[in-house]
């Protein structure tokens, strides 16, 4: 495939031409031949569940907003849209802790006019139970999440006790934001604080790439060049996802719409063909 073909809008979806992900949850079709729901929404006027079908590869906002209404509709399950065995879905029961996709009857669509889950940044996450040994390798992979910040509520030391895009339940590996900068750490834990630093801007859409591989840590932010550290083996894949919190207390105040992985290190000619269309599809720069 051609880079040209992905700006012509005549690419296969994301997991099509970069196939065997492990874990894709977003609110658009990630793999063409996925034909389950994208997401559970919870409407607020009755505490009432239904799944939210696609139409065409979009969400299909007809049937979304009719069944929320002028209530608000909040994320109960993302689905796993991956070809993994046996999908696992994205899950909050408790509806207090449930991002929110319609707020008072408005659709969300922070990023590139895209259906967004928003996250408060105190008590909104998502999280399954099964470890990160089913998503990527101690010593590969690759994990490819859009946000946007709101605000950063931490400047903690250690890279693993501040707000997570993503992290998981012990503190191994995870996308953190410090405020100080502000700045974006792409984390992996061998038996150090392993860290690539950058800065960001709240307000401003990203797609962040993760990767680990050859003794490496890189971050693909927006770019299809890497920041890199070295890092060895993750210490930890016992532990499980969270989309919107750390391992402890700090949470993310911003949006996502879409996260995939795999379990090993994708080139750098794959990333770029990764990272630029799903770029295009939110209106984000990529270079």
């Amino acid at each position: 495939m051609l880079l040209s073909d992905v700006y012509k809008g005549s690419f296969p979806l994301p997991i099509d031409f970069i196939p065997g992900a492990t874990a894709a949850w977003g609110t658009r079709r990630l793999r063409r031949a996925y034909n389950g729901h994208p997401l559970e929404i919870l409407r607020s006027s009755d505490s009432t569940a239904q799944d939210v079908p696609f139409s065409g590869d979009r969400l299909n906002l007809g049937v979304l907003t009719t069944f929320v209404g002028a209530s608000t509709g909040t994320v109960r399950t993302l689905y796993d849209q991956s070809t993994a065995v046996t999908a696992r879905p994205l899950t909050q029961t408790t509806a207090a802790d449930q991002p929110v996709l319609v707020s008072s009857g408005t659709l969300l669509t922070t990023i590139g006019g895209q259906p967004s889950l928003s996250f408060d940044g105190t008590s909104q996450f998502l999280l399954n139970t099964a470890s990160f040994s089913n998503y990527i390798a101690n010593n590969a992979g690759t994990i490819l999440v859009v946000f946007l910040v709101d605000a950063i509520n931490t400047a903690n030391a250690n890279t693993y006790d501040n707000d997570a895009v993503w992290g998981d339940t012990q503190g191994f590996v995870g996308l953190h934001l410090h405020s100080t900068t502000p700045d974006a750490r792409t984390f992996n834990f061998d038996t150090t604080d392993d860290k690539v630093t950058q800065t960001i801007v709240t307000s401003t859409p990203y797609v962040h790439i993760w990767r680990h591989g050859s003794g490496n840590l890189d971050s693909f932010l927006n770019t299809k060049t890497a920041a890199t550290v070295a890092s060895g083996n993750t210490g930890n894949l016992l532990q499980q996802i969270r989309m919107g919190k750390n391992f402890s207390t700090a949470f993310f105040d911003g949006h996502i719409p879409e996260m995939m992985m795999w379990n090993v290190a994708l080139s750098d000619v794959q990333i770029h063909l990764l990272g630029a269309s799903v770029a295009h599809h939110y209106g984000i720069p990529w270079s």
